[in-house]
């Protein structure tokens, strides 16, 4: 199936390769990889297009979850990898930046086709506790 530049024939199952939990202080770097399969119809052939993404949610007293406004991608490596045909993977991987300010955070990640939505696929959580500087 070729693409078409919708979503149908695009999903994948990910699976976190990073610990679930950091402990960090504000702007400190944190190594996430997340490991993708293709379980759709489509080959994944445009890293314009398709990337792992995520949103940070900070839990606020009552417990609930405050969507933060910035959103993060790590970029698919086409030059290195090639396309993804269906049933292959991927292995998506680079630095984040924690929140600059400390606080109980959630940080879902996902996977994205750009300007057309978040592939149907649950996403996983890595809880971030960032501290104080001593």
């Amino acid at each position: 199936m070729a693409f078409d530049d919708t979503l149908t024939g695009l999903a994948a199952e990910i699976q976190l390769a990073t610990p679930r939990q950091f402990v960090l202080f504000p702007g400190e770097r944190l190594p996430i990889r997340v490991n993708a399969r293709n379980t759709g119809a489509v080959t994944w052939h445009d890293p314009a297009i398709f990337r792992a993404a995520g949103r940070v949610y900070r839990f606020r007293s009552d417990g609930a979850r405050q969507l933060l406004p910035d959103e993060w991608r790590l970029d698919f490596d086409l030059d290195r990898h090639g396309p993804v045909v269906p049933g292959a993977g991927y292995s998506f991987s680079g630095r984040l930046v924690a929140p600059a300010e400390p606080g109980e955070y959630v940080l879902t990640v996902g996977l994205v086709a750009e300007d057309l939505g978040w592939l149907a696929t649950l996403p996983v959580e890595i809880l971030l506790t960032v501290r104080a500087p001593e």
